[in-house]
């Protein structure tokens, strides 16, 4: 399931992430003296980040021996119990 929102950069300390249907979070993008500065989205690893779409997915967990570990744990848990299924 999608959710919408919208992040404005606002020149202040925090700046509103409004997500709707969910809630407004206090958020902010850039680093040091760019932080939250609207006009420093050029500045590659310090300013905001620029007007755009973007997706915020989970990080994946661990490296490949423990994606492999949780995968024989899933296939195990499958086979016995019930289907394990990690798409939701």
């Amino acid at each position: 399931m999608a959710l919408y929102g919208k992040f404005v950069v606002n020149n202040e300390t925090l700046a509103p992430l409004v997500i709707n249907g969910v809630g407004t979070y206090l958020a902010f993008s850039g680093d040091g003296a760019y932080r939250n500065r609207g006009g420093c989205t050029a500045l590659a690893s310090r300013g905001p980040i620029p007007a755009g779409k973007y997706w915020i997915v989970d990080r994946p967990a661990g490296g490949n021996l423990s994606r492999a570990s949780q995968w024989m744990k899933d296939l195990s848990i499958s086979a016995l119990k019930r289907f394990v299924d990690h798409r939701e």
